[in-house]
């Protein structure tokens, strides 16, 4: 395996369980790049198929100079699986977490490295991104990716969702010691920390694919988001954490838009457990809506129908 040297040192890291055939159609946009990267992580989290060797017989015929490596593990979180892929970056300093069934335009990482390299003081470049709904159709479009004048504001509101179409530089990632090991919104988390130590930058252009629903057919493992039936009040939970964090560390941020963000998820949570129902967990959840924004006529008038539930 003959190694690409390059003065910018790209790395890419891809954590896959059970996706063989999913992550082959991926790989394809990785080598396809116009800037390919220097170094390719797959980190299989316990696969208990043969993903792993597919992958590796794949890259052997497919990756031509890029440097490789396959790297086996016990099943854990997403984080974990991601933080033993960024410990093999070595000294790379740009560094992609890629999802297994995610789709790069080929000039991503081209316009991302030029993007930060033309703002030395950014953190991180990011695209646009689209979703592509197997299961409902049309490929739908997630909107403007507009952080850039209020990164921390914009992940409060929108989530940490942006892993597969944002380019990181590798010292930030290191100081921060790596993807928080937490469940969920590590993303999230890691993100907002990210913003406290520099500006966003957007790489315009073409966007990043999201694939949403395309191992709904049980060939192959599905979103790992989709499992947990208490994952609305789960993630706003963490996000009340990272709120703490974040305000401690940098007392100046404008905390208003984040208490909103934080109402509104809340109160999305209660309308979860409505629907089940499950009306003392949406009790629970409008409570802390009120908390964050006790002035929202919605809230109170929805706290009002809840308590008159049994």
């Amino acid at each position: 395996m003959e190694k690409c040297h390059s003065n910018r040192g790209i790395a890419i890291v891809i954590p896959v369980y059970n996706r063989a055939k999913i992550l082959q159609e991926t790989l394809q946009y990785v080598i396809a790049q116009t800037l390919p990267p220097n170094k390719l992580i797959i980190v299989d989290d316990g696969s208990t198929d043969d993903t792993a060797t597919q992958t590796e017989k794949w890259l052997s015929n497919h990756a031509g100079h890029i440097d490789w490596k396959v790297i086996r593990k016990p099943k854990s979180t997403a984080a974990k699986t991601r933080n033993v892929g960024f410990s093999h970056i070595e000294d790379a300093q740009y560094v992609a977490f890629l999802d297994s069934d995610d789709h790069w335009p080929d000039d991503f990482l081209e316009r991302c490295v030029k993007s930060l390299e033309s703002r030395p003081d950014a953190v991180a470049a990011t695209t646009e991104r689209s979703y592509r709904m197997f299961l409902n159709g049309p490929t739908q479009s997630a909107g403007g990716l507009d952080l850039t004048s209020d990164p921390i504001t914009w992940i409060f509101k929108h989530g940490g969702g942006i892993t597969s179409c944002s380019l990181l530089r590798s010292r930030i990632v290191a100081d921060l010691g790596g993807w928080p090991e937490v469940d969920p919104s590590e993303d999230t988390e890691l993100f907002c920390m990210m913003s406290l130590k520099g500006p966003w930058v957007i790489a315009e252009g073409k966007p990043v694919i999201f694939n949403i629903g395309n191992a709904s057919q049980k060939e192959e493992e599905c979103n790992l988001s989709s499992q947990y039936a208490d994952r609305e009040e789960r993630w706003v939970a963490r996000l009340e954490n990272i709120y703490e964090k974040i305000t401690l560390l940098d007392p100046s941020i404008r905390t208003a838009p984040l208490k909103k963000a934080m109402a509104s998820r809340w109160h999305r949570a209660s309308k979860f457990y409505k629907k089940i129902p499950k009306w003392h967990k949406a009790r629970s959840c409008i409570n802390r809506s009120l908390y964050w924004n006790p002035w929202r006529w919605k809230y109170r008038k929805a706290s009002l129908k809840i308590r008159l539930k049994k």
